[in-house]
């Protein structure tokens, strides 16, 4: 993941999305006030969620046993 400020971001739009689409890379946009922005593929997003889903998952199902 790569970090940038707003003004990084909005000096290199062309280059970042074209990074975003060709690599799957993934940026991370500080939009000021402790905020952050994350840019990724759709693709890249799904895998996320699931990943996030599964660990959600197995930590209530870890709760549960205690």
């Amino acid at each position: 993941m790569k970090e940038v400020s707003l003004d990084q971001f909005k000096a290199g739009t062309d280059e970042i999305v074209r990074e975003i689409l060709s690599a799957g890379d993934i940026y991370c946009v500080d939009v000021g006030k402790s905020e952050k922005i994350v840019i990724m593929e759709e693709a890249e997003y799904k895998i996320m969620r699931e990943a996030l889903g599964m660990v959600i998952t197995l930590a209530s199902k870890d709760n549960t046993q205690k």
